[in-house]
Order: structure tokens, then C-alpha cells, then sequence
């Protein structure tokens, strides 16, 4: 890819409510500006479920039935934990489930401000395992998916110093979180969000540097909080058309010991997932105040013919300017 030339393309192509800049970027030059897309892959703030290994499944498996089979008092039937004993004539047969009340599937969750304006959400769904539900923030939404044990649990970026998080599952059930962020004027934040397989990412170039953040890059939380960088956050973990994510980057402004430009831009992988079909997707930028800018984003995307390029837009969302504290 990196012997492709640069293409420039008729900004035309876009339909957006504003004017852009828009650069198909397949050289050294662009890697080096923005970084080379690989498998999306989650935050390290983020909660993450790894498979189990069939192998594991099966040695799991045998464990479980050998120190589960045990002997009648004549040691000549056995019998297996979870099962009726067995009578004459008659098969085996599982013994009832104790029934689960709707107490026991109530919907819980907790919100807990910490370091770097951030929220720790916890959701508890006992009968809710393995679902998928989204989380609604001040206009952004992100979908995610409970572990095993019907539990989730990551650090969400606050967007308002009184922050109320709406958590819904697919079947309806859900709740209400709110948490007060007493830090959240200290940090700049701006997101872009989608919905679906789009390519899109949002990335940040700060103060003249050369490696670009983005979600793909390694993060440095602390120096967030120590005023040294900025961080970019991916939330939402599905994989599905419905399915919300979010871009979040964030920038400690007012403790920031570096001072200029941050320039903010979109890209958008060509894929086979969304080659010549059009995407769309929505920029938050959380001005001072808390005050929220909301803009649409919509393009059509080339052919399939340049699965593999991306294209950078510029001008869709207006770059930081960090002042000398």
C-alpha cells in the first residue's frame, strides 16, 4: 500500500452540511500522519471478554462429570450431581430449576466518577447474560454486551458535569445511572459516532507531532491527568448493524503543560463492508460550559475497486487550541 499514490478527490462526492476537505491517503505519508487502520480493537479503559479455548472447554467438561459422579450406599449406582436418582425402568431425568423471581432479574448498575472526568459504570443483569444493550449519554450511544454472569463493566468519558447515563437492553429492560463529575471543566472532549460497519475513526494530531492518536494507538491515561497528552476512547464492543460506537477524545486543557494546535480529523476506511454504499455518522464537540455542538456526517464512499484506501476529511470537526496556562 505504500507505493500507491496520493489520489485527490472532487469534495462533490460528500453530502454534508458543511464545506470539507477530502483526501484519499495511501502513501508512507499518510501511514506516517495517520496511522495504519488494523482490526478495530477495544480501549484499554474498556472492559474486554476473551473465548474460552475448546481445549479448555473440553478439559473443563470432563473435570466436571468426574467430580460430580458419586455412588448409592450399595456403591453399585452411580449417580451424577444435577440429575433424579435413577429408578427402575425409568431414564435419567434433570431435576427441576428453582424458579428465578423478577426480583433476582432486576437490572442494577452503579456510576462512580474517577481520574480524568471519567465515569466507572458497572450494570449487573443476572438473567440478561451475553446481551446486548446500549448506553446513551448526552447524545451519544455506544452498544456493548454483558460477560457470562449478565455483568459490564468499563470507564465511560463524562459529557456534562451533571452526567445521567441511560442503560437499555434490546428486550426493554434497563435503567438510569447519574453521577456528578466535579472535574469535567478541565478537560476538552469532542466524539464522533456511528452506527454499523462505516470505516469511520476520529483522529488527533497534537501540537505538530507525528504519530497520530486514535483509537488504535497505545493510550496513556495518566498523562491525561497529568496534563502531558490526550486520549482516545473507543466504546461499543458489537459488531452489528444496529450497533452504536463512539470515538471520544478527550485533552486535559487546564492542566495541559504544552500549549498550540490539536488538529482533529475524520477517516474512513474503504472496506468491503461499505465500498459504494453511502455512511454516515454524527460529531459531538463539548464546548465551555458543556455546551454541545451536534453535526451530521454523510458520504458515499468509493468503489470497491479501492477497498484498502482512506479517505481523510477535514473540516468536519474544529481542531482544539490549547492556551498557555
Amino acid at each position: 500500500m505504500s507505493n500507491r499514490k496520493e489520489i485527490v478527490t472532487a469534495a462533490g462526492s460528500l453530502a454534508i452540511a458543511i464545506g470539507i476537505g477530502y483526501v484519499m491517503q495511501s502513501s508512507e505519508a499518510a501511514q506516517k500522519m495517520y496511522g495504519t487502520e488494523g482490526a478495530a480493537s477495544a480501549p484499554a479503559v474498556a472492559s474486554s471478554f476473551l473465548p474460552t479455548s475448546q481445549s479448555g472447554l473440553a478439559l473443563g467438561l470432563e473435570a466436571t462429570l468426574a467430580s460430580a459422579t458419586t455412588f448409592s450406599e450399595d456403591y453399585s449406582t452411580p449417580l451424577l450431581a444435577g440429575f433424579e436418582p435413577l429408578a427402575e425402568g425409568h431414564t435419567l431425568r434433570p431435576r427441576a430449576r428453582p424458579s428465578i423471581s423478577k426480583a433476582d432479574c432486576e437490572v442494577t448498575a452503579t456510576a462512580q466518577p474517577t481520574i480524568g472526568a471519567m465515569i466507572h459504570v458497572k450494570v449487573l443483569a443476572p438473567c440478561l447474560d451475553g446481551q446486548n444493550l446500549t448506553l446513551h449519554h448526552s447524545g451519544m450511544a455506544f452498544t456493548e454486551t454483558t460477560d457470562a454472569r449478565g455483568q459490564l463493566s468499563m470507564l465511560v468519558p463524562a459529557l456534562a458535569r451533571h452526567a445521567v447515563i441511560v442503560v437499555e437492553f434490546e428486550n426493554g429492560d434497563g435503567t438510569v445511572l447519574e453521577a456528578d463529575v466535579d472535574d469535567f471543566p478541565s478537560y476538552a472532549r469532542t466524539v464522533l459516532q456511528w452506527r454499523g460497519d462505516t470505516g469511520l475513526s476520529l483522529r488527533a494530531l497534537e501540537f505538530n507531532g507525528t504519530d497520530p492518536v486514535w483509537s488504535g494507538a497505545a493510550q496513556n491515561l495518566t498523562g491525561v491527568t497529568n496534563g502531558k497528552n490526550g486520549l482516545m476512547v473507543r466504546l461499543g464492543s458489537v459488531n452489528a448493524d444496529a450497533a452504536w460506537t463512539a470515538d471520544v477524545y478527550t485533552f486535559p486543557v487546564e492542566s495541559s503543560v504544552k500549549y498550540g494546535k490539536i488538529d482533529l480529523s475524520i477517516q474512513a476506511e474503504v472496506t468491503q463492508a461499505n465500498c459504494a454504499n453511502d455512511i454516515s455518522g454524527e460529531t459531538l464537540e463539548i464546548g465551555h460550559g458543556g455546551t454541545i455542538l451536534s453535526r451530521d456526517v454523510s458520504l458515499t464512499m468509493p468503489s470497491c475497486d479501492e477497498v484498502g484506501e482512506i479517505l481523510v476529511l477535514n473540516n468536519l470537526v474544529s481542531d482544539l487550541k490549547v492556551a498557555r496556562n
